[in-house]
């Protein structure tokens, strides 16, 4: 499983797993609660099919899973035109997350 954690200095959670102590231990366990929401593509994508992602601050975690998928199976442009459109809020460009992998997505699509 794949987790985001955005450090924020007054958080008390953030600040233990952004810490040295913790990313250096040799065995870490989390309790992980049940999902909730239905955080995934649909099983069949055609031509036709168009995404509209919206999310804010680590939000943006299931969403850039669902866009990676997209773009190795090759459904991100279909004529040329995006089959996906992303409208991601934060508070500034520092608080962008996967700041890269979307500005590659973007210029590329993969």
């Amino acid at each position: 499983f794949m987790i985001t954690v955005k450090k924020n200095d007054f958080g008390k959670i953030s600040t233990i797993l952004h810490g040295s102590d913790f990313i250096h231990e040799k065995k870490v366990y989390l309790r992980l609660l049940d999902i909730s929401g239905e955080f995934c593509l649909p099983k069949v994508i055609t031509s036709e099919s168009r995404f509209v992602f919206v999310s804010a601050g680590s939000g943006i975690t299931p969403v850039v899973s669902m866009l990676r998928h997209l773009c190795r199976n090759e459904y991100i442009r279909h004529d040329g035109i995006p089959v996906a459109k992303l409208i991601y809020s934060v508070r500034s460009v520092r608080d962008i997350i996967f700041e890269k992998e979307l500005s590659d997505l973007l210029k590329t699509g993969t």
